[in-house]
């Protein structure tokens, strides 16, 4: 901070050198009135070294707080973020436990539903088999499935108005 200070300390004396210049007779006169060469570039440079080190000092005094303010600003910029970041992790936490709380919602549904239907079926005899898709029947299951045409022709169609079935496979 001291560095950047000096830099445009520096800087704005280079930019008022014509003011430095101007003002190099009072300097004569108020640090040496008896001798001749005290005008001479070294007595500029040494009153733009005061005029330097009363600038770096209410600099310094006055850009610190500044610039722990700034510091400041930017550490409650970067916990509102982290704030933001933690509450929109939290609301994606709580969709998925809703998402699976409707889920076990539904597998319970599913299940309730499934025992009311072998309680009632175990109740009523008259009560429609249900079987799962795919389901091919068996010994004791409800309806057996359907009989397989027989193909008859060269080709392997069926023969023309004489479909025969295969009643063996039934």
């Amino acid at each position: 901070m001291a560095f950047l200070a000096w830099a445009v300390g520096i800087r704005i004396l280079v930019m008022f050198e014509p003011l430095w210049l101007s003002l190099e007779s009072d300097i004569d006169v108020w640090q040496c009135p008896q001798q001749e060469n005290c005008g001479n570039s070294f007595a500029s440079f040494s009153f733009m070294g005061i005029i330097m080190s009363v600038y770096l000092e209410t600099n310094t005094s006055v850009l610190s707080p500044w610039c722990a303010n700034n510091e400041e600003r930017r550490e409650e910029k970067r916990e509102e973020r982290r704030e933001k970041r933690e509450e929109r992790r939290e609301k994606r936490e709580e969709k998925r436990r809703e998402e699976k709380r409707r889920e076990e919602k539904r597998r319970e549904e599913k299940r309730r539903e499934e025992k009311r239907r072998e309680e009632a079926c175990d109740d009523d005899s008259s009560c429609p088999m249900e079987h799962p898709p795919g389901h091919r029947g068996g010994f004791g299951t409800g309806p057996k499935p359907l009989a397989q045409p027989l193909l008859s022709g060269r080709d392997g169609t069926r023969g023309a108005g004489t479909a025969q079935f295969d009643l063996l496979s039934s």
